[in-house]
């Protein structure tokens, strides 16, 4: 049995990141977030990074959403800025570890569901501050729908910060020179297609960062 990190209560955002990629070690998470390559490692970990130093110029810091959470290796971070932090995720395996995270790391203000591939949200209109969808919205074949029900829960001044995949022909042969098997088969979006959906859905992008050629992260509001 793992040990809870009891001294982590005094971690900040930043802090509880470093905690949590010591985590996911403990706990064998089989990710980029612990590939064999070191910069892919460091992309992915940076990238989280780069969502944390977004969300913490927010003024309203009441609920947040992690949609899509995968292993929920933000969700610890966000528990230090948020007073309410809520991950949805529809794979179970990601499940249990994400759970095993926060316990892990002593987080108590998270709430984690799980949420099949057609089913409604139940969260109510206008209740979350901000919403976070990374590498989550390429992969929904329905993404207007799935825009218009993030729209209807964030509040009227809420955020909604998106990281997406360039999918550019950089990012496909970096992905060849770091023997890391190309994912285009799981993406029905690309992130053209992603952020001229999230126009047409009234959401106008407020700060674009570019990491590196791998990743677009917005944050957008409506």
């Amino acid at each position: 049995m793992l040990k809870v990190y009891e001294d982590v209560d005094d971690k900040d955002a930043r802090g509880m990141l470093v905690e949590t990629k010591k985590a996911a070690y403990r706990l064998g998470i089989q990710d980029n977030y612990t590939h064999k390559n070191p910069l892919m490692r460091w992309i992915f970990w940076k990238r989280l990074q780069i969502i944390l130093e977004i969300v913490e110029k927010a003024s309203n810091l009441d609920s947040v959403l992690d949609f899509g959470m995968g292993w929920g290796v933000l969700l610890p971070s966000l528990s230090r800025i948020f007073k309410r932090v809520y991950g949805v995720e529809i794979n179970r395996v990601k499940i249990a570890r994400a759970l095993h995270l926060v316990r892990l790391l002593n987080c108590k203000n998270i709430w984690i569901y799980e949420v099949g591939p057609h089913d409604k949200f139940w969260f109510k209109d206008k209740s979350m501050d901000c919403i976070i969808a990374a590498d989550v919205l390429e992969h929904i074949p329905n993404l207007r729908d799935t825009l218009q029900s993030l729209k209807r829960i964030l509040k009227d001044d809420g955020w909604l910060i998106v990281s997406i995949p360039t999918e550019n022909l950089l990012y496909k042969f970096a992905q060849k020179l770091m023997r890391i098997p190309a994912q285009k088969s799981q993406h029905v979006h690309n992130a053209k297609t992603v952020i001229e959906t999230l126009k047409k859905e009234d959401f106008t992008i407020k700060e674009q960062h570019n990491l590196l050629f791998f990743f677009k992260i917005l944050r957008c509001e409506v």
